[in-house]
C-alpha cells in the first residue's frame, strides 16, 4: 500500500485541514506509515511536523496506520508496476491546497514530499529542490514517481 507524506520542516505545530474530502493526520513525531520506510533516515535527521495522506475510507479516524491507495487515479493503480504517482482528479485540488499552504506556513519555505509504494519498481529516490509549479509539471506529465523523496520550494513570486 502506498504512503503519502508530507513534511513541514521548522513547523512547531500542526495545521488542521477542513473541508478535505479525505483524512490528514498530522504529528510532530516525524514517524513513516510505511514499515519500513524508505525515507525514515531521512525523516529522523528533520524537525517539524508531518501530514500523512490517507485514503477516504479512513475519514473520522485519529490516529494509528493510514495509506493513500483510493487517492490515487485509475490510470496509476492500472498500471503492471506502480512507476508514477499520480492523484484521482476530484482529490487534486485539495492536495494542491494543501501543498501551498504548507509552503505559505514553512518557516524555510520548504517542504518534504515522500511517497513509499511497496509494490513499485522503483528504487529510492531523493530529488533536489524544484518548484512547486515543477512537481505539479511532473504529476501532469506522469513522471511523478513513487518511493520518491521531493524538497518542494516556492514558484517564484508565489505569496
Amino acid at each position: 500500500m502506498p504512503a503519502i507524506e508530507i513534511i513541514c520542516p521548522g513547523q512547531k505545530s500542526p495545521s488542521k485541514y477542513r473541508g478535505i474530502p479525505f483524512p490528514v493526520l498530522s504529528e510532530t513525531k516525524l514517524k513513516s506509515h510505511r514499515y519500513p520506510s524508505h525515507f525514515q533516515e531521512d525523516f529522523d535527521r528533520m524537525s517539524g511536523c508531518i501530514y500523512h495522506l490517507g485514503s477516504p475510507c479512513y475519514k473520522g479516524r485519529r490516529g494509528g496506520f493510514f495509506e493513500a491507495y483510493e487517492l490515487l487515479s485509475p490510470k496509476c493503480l492500472d498500471q503492471k508496476s506502480a512507476i508514477y504517482l499520480e492523484f484521482r482528479r476530484e482529490f487534486l485540488p485539495s492536495v494542491k491546497r494543501i501543498l501551498k499552504s504548507l509552503l505559505q506556513k514553512s518557516p524555510t519555505r520548504e517542504i518534504v514530499f515522500a511517497s513509499d509504494y511497496q509494490g513499485s519498481p522503483n528504487r529510492p529516490r531523493r530529488f533536489d529542490r524544484i518548484p512547486l509549479k515543477q512537481f505539479w509539471s511532473l504529476h501532469r506529465t506522469k513522471k511523478l514517481r513513487f518511493n520518491a523523496l521531493y524538497v518542494i520550494s516556492e514558484n517564484e513570486g508565489m505569496k
